[in-house]
């Protein structure tokens, strides 16, 4: 499911690094439900040792300067929120209704518009661009963490690996899921450098294909590729 939010505030500033802000407000929003609200934030949806919140979210989009360190937005700002768990979405219209407006950060926003899609993926092959850029990474002494690009060996391997953590944490069998990953070669790839909570993370934006069972694709569509989605990395659409 995916809700697309339209918010309204005369001036919203942020630090340039603000998913941390965007992930706090989906889970203030969400507290509606104090139990559920305690499990997606203390557990998640678990396989192995390995935890997912199975929801993922958009840039913030407007128009907007930058001064220093610092992003301000003048007006309108649109924003796309994903969930694999429909509870996830339900609870935040809920909130978001009956509230009427949310906290980003320092900034009080009004709701403007609030609309609920439920696009779905049916093919087994879709080509797609990132909307917020992919993290994958592999900690070979158990501590510290190797980033890797689009260029680098592993990296399409990576990714497969977690999304099959996430589909079987969602409670689905490991024998339906079927999924290849490949870039498309002639689209650029561009990386993003941001921080979150004070550590750094490598990310990358590019094209892609991918291949398998259309219900993994579309669950993916739902959750995002790669790790971090729930703090606002991962995110796809579909090239025409």
């Amino acid at each position: 499911m995916q809700l697309n939010l339209i918010l309204k505030n005369q001036k919203t500033v942020l630090p340039i690094a603000y998913r941390y802000f965007v992930q706090s407000m989906i889970y203030n929003a969400v507290e509606t439900n104090s139990s559920f609200s305690r499990f997606l934030h203390d557990n998640g949806y678990t396989n192995e040792d390995k935890k997912f919140k199975l929801f993922t979210f958009s840039p913030l989009s407007g128009n907007y300067s930058i001064n220093n360190k610092t992003i301000t937005f003048s007006d309108t700002i649109s924003l796309e929120i994903r969930s694999f768990e429909p509870a996830i979405i339900q609870h935040l219209i809920y909130s978001l209704k009956k509230d009427n407006e949310i906290n980003i950060g320092q900034n009080i926003l009004t709701i403007d518009k609030c609309t609920l899609r439920n696009q779905t993926i049916y093919k087994p092959q879709i080509d797609i661009k990132t909307v917020s850029p992919i993290v994958t990474y592999y900690t070979p002494d158990g501590t510290n963490r190797v980033y890797l690009s689009p260029e680098d060996e592993g990296f399409e391997q990576l990714v497969v690996n977690n999304a099959r953590h996430k589909w079987i944490s969602a409670g689905k069998s490991k024998n339906d899921f079927e999924l290849s990953f490949k870039r498309i070669d002639d689209m650029p790839i561009r990386k993003e450098v941001t921080n979150y909570k004070w550590s750094y993370i490598t990310a990358w934006h590019g094209g892609f294909s991918l291949n398998g069972n259309p219900e993994v694709l579309d669950f993916l569509y739902n959750t995002g590729l790669g790790s971090k989605n729930s703090q606002g990395f991962g995110m796809f659409d579909l090239l025409k």
